[in-house]
């Protein structure tokens, strides 16, 4: 008997807790609800130093700091609680002429175009929650992280989205000095096609100088030949020692020939080598 009393003496002392509780609240609630203009309000929050939240507790002086941002258009109105239906209230003593959270997003962003350094870019996106892109929403902290990694040029400048002109925007307080997907795409195809071009060249080189090549061997060739056919000519014994003198130039002539010749081919034979070597490695 003695433990139940002391447990329904527990539970009726809860119970007058919780009343008094939801006392206040409704209290809190219809004393705010009949403030007839912003002076009444604030001396009716700050007549407490905070309040309770379902999600935290509000310092008063905070509360009405918040609520005169609102009347000046600096914050929007989603930043004031709507515990005791604070919010509601001030939406109807400023007759809704306030912003909403929307609102003040688009002026922020509106502002894209007018920044001066990428610093003052980056502190729009404290002021945003998210940006829509062509891909769905971005955070808008993640979206100064991605302008700061561009700056430190540790990604591509095409991992920032085009909405707002905020690409180009970066791209031009950076002078363009970025890295680029796109940019390093090119540059890859120009120099392919400098490649191409080159190769073209070189075959074309290779191929003069086999022409030459085979033109000089040729030349040797018949020369040798003339040589050879003018000795195989001569006549024997005593006749071929009493001509010897009389063809003696003329032979010396086609013997410097041929040799000059065979020496012309056989540099020119290794210049082709050497360019077949070079080149046939490039076009694999």
């Amino acid at each position: 008997m003695e433990q139940l009393k002391r447990q329904d003496i527990e539970a009726e002392e809860l119970q007058k807790e919780e009343a008094v509780d939801s006392n206040i609240k409704f209290d809190m609630t219809n004393i705010i609800n009949h403030s007839h203009n912003l002076s009444e309000l604030f001396d009716i929050l700050e007549s407490v130093s905070e309040i309770e939240g379902s999600e935290q507790t509000y310092d008063t002086k905070d509360l009405v700091s918040q609520i005169m941002a609102v009347e000046n258009k600096i914050a929007p109105l989603e930043t004031i609680t709507k515990t005791f239906g604070i919010r509601d209230k001030v939406f109807e003593l400023l007759d809704g002429n306030v912003i909403s959270k929307e609102v003040q997003e688009g002026k922020s962003l509106e502002r894209i175009k007018d920044a001066e350094s990428i610093d003052s870019l980056k502190n729009i996106f404290n002021y945003v929650d998210s940006v829509e892109t062509s891909l769905g929403p971005v955070d808008g902290k993640e979206i100064a992280d991605i302008i700061q990694k561009i700056e430190d040029k540790e990604v591509y400048i095409e991992n920032l989205t085009k909405s707002h002109g905020l690409r180009d925007k970066v791209f031009e307080l950076l002078d363009g000095d970025v890295m680029s997907q796109e940019a390093e795409d090119q540059e890859e195809i120009n120099k392919t096609k400098e490649s191409l071009v080159q190769k073209d060249e070189n075959i074309n080189i290779v191929d003069e100088v086999k022409e030459e090549y085979e033109s000089l061997k040729s030349q040797y060739q018949e020369s040798y030949e003339e040589y050879r056919n003018f000795l195989a000519s001569r006549p024997s014994g005593l006749k071929r020692a009493l001509s010897f003198f009389k063809d003696k130039k003329y032979m010396n002539e086609m013997e410097e020939k041929v040799n000059s010749l065979k020496s012309l081919y056989q540099e020119k034979e290794a210049e082709y080598e050497e360019l077949k070597e070079k080149v046939v490695p490039f076009e694999n």
